[in-house]
């Protein structure tokens, strides 16, 4: 074991080299040294117990730590049940629907899973001609988002360039991108157009979906 001078010059290493451990590390590195669990380390040699042993015993441990953090972060987390995920999507309707009460302009990344929630509850019940011509409104805006995208983008840009020419051009053979953005942006005005009746009513959104989920819930 190291006498006083050396337990002097070990502390003031390892205030300065080796203080992103606590005291805790330090009796874990040991305990994992004396099973064996550390690399290139021979947790016995206490008679060279001096910095270079404690250093080569902490990166050991450091490397081992490191190793499972990765291990654990590739562990797949279960997705959360059907449940947990109306009730999360719920929270976040309220919590946006607060935040548009004092601005309508505030723009929402949710619209789509919002608006389909909200259908499935009863809440949104629109006919097909509405529908219909929300759908129509949302394809003017996404052809002018798009003529506006390829207008800005540089000449260099070529790839970019024939992809949007081709969007513009022949709508009907892109079929899945171009309609779903398309219906995100139908279904986005939709649900901004219920949400400002909402507020103009003054009802609160949470009142509703709370009162349609009980009755949807007596029907199962």
């Amino acid at each position: 074991m190291p006498d006083e001078m050396q337990s002097k010059i070990l502390i003031i290493y390892i205030r300065e080299h080796l203080n992103k451990f606590t005291v805790q590390d330090f009796r874990i590195a040991f305990i994992l040294g004396i099973k064996n669990k550390l690399n290139n380390v021979n947790i016995q040699s206490y008679q060279n117990f001096n910095i270079l042993y404690l250093e080569n015993v902490m990166q050991a441990y450091n490397q081992y730590r490191f190793k499972i953090i990765q291990e654990a972060k590739n562990i797949p987390t279960p997705p959360p049940s059907e449940a947990k995920q109306k009730e999360i999507i719920k929270n976040i309707i309220i919590d946006f629907y607060k935040r548009f009460k004092t601005d309508c302009n505030i723009r929402f990344s949710l619209t789509s899973v919002s608006y389909d929630y909200l259908e499935n509850l009863g809440l949104l019940n629109i006919n097909k001609l509405v529908k219909k011509q929300y759908q129509l409104k949302a394809e003017k805006i996404i052809k002018k988002a798009l003529i506006l995208k390829k207008a800005n983008l540089s000449i260099s840009d070529k790839t970019s360039r024939v992809k949007l020419n081709h969007t513009l051009t022949n709508f009907s053979l892109l079929k899945l991108d171009y309609q779903t953005q398309i219906n995100n942006k139908a279904k986005e005005l939709l649900l901004y157009n219920f949400l400002l009746i909402q507020k103009t009513k003054k009802i609160e959104i949470k009142d509703l979906i709370e009162k349609a989920g009980k009755i949807d819930n007596s029907k199962n």
